[in-house]
């Protein structure tokens, strides 16, 4: 059984409903780099210079490595509470806002509409200069 404050706490940050996960580890995947960069670009087409990084994160991120098959990207843009100034892009890219964490550095989430494959994490400046070990940036 969940913890009440967990649960509480999901329901304050997530848009729609709390849906059940179930993790699976996948054997690592040649096309999850491939993945990652067609995300990237279609991210940094719809943000422009809004897109401060855009980055490959997650276990997907790391070569030869089981994971779970979600491609998990880092976007940092100036401002994450300026939600217009990314927000209604993303959504015309086919992105829908599933978290929104005001007092966790702005922190956002999101996954293409329709699809669990991908998650795209939004946050501020601060987030640029935190090492990230092995992980993937966009060539772009």
């Amino acid at each position: 059984m969940p913890d009440d404050h967990l649960v509480e706490r999901l329901r304050d940050v997530v848009i729609g409903d709390l849906d059940p996960v179930r993790v699976e580890l996948a054997d690592p995947d040649p096309t999850w780099p491939a993945r990652f960069e067609e995300h990237a670009q279609g991210i940094r087409s719809a943000l422009g210079a809004a897109a401060t990084a855009v980055e490959h994160i997650g276990s997907t991120a790391v070569p030869d490595l089981a994971a779970k098959p979600i491609i998990d990207i880092l976007l940092v843009v100036v401002d994450p509470n300026e939600e217009t100034a990314y927000l209604p892009q993303l959504e015309d890219a086919g992105y829908e806002l599933r978290v929104r964490e005001p007092d966790f550095d702005g922190h956002r989430m999101l996954r293409m509409r329709g699809a669990s494959e991908s998650w795209l994490g939004g946050s501020g400046p601060r987030w640029t200069t935190t090492p990230k070990p092995r992980a993937r940036s966009s060539s772009r």
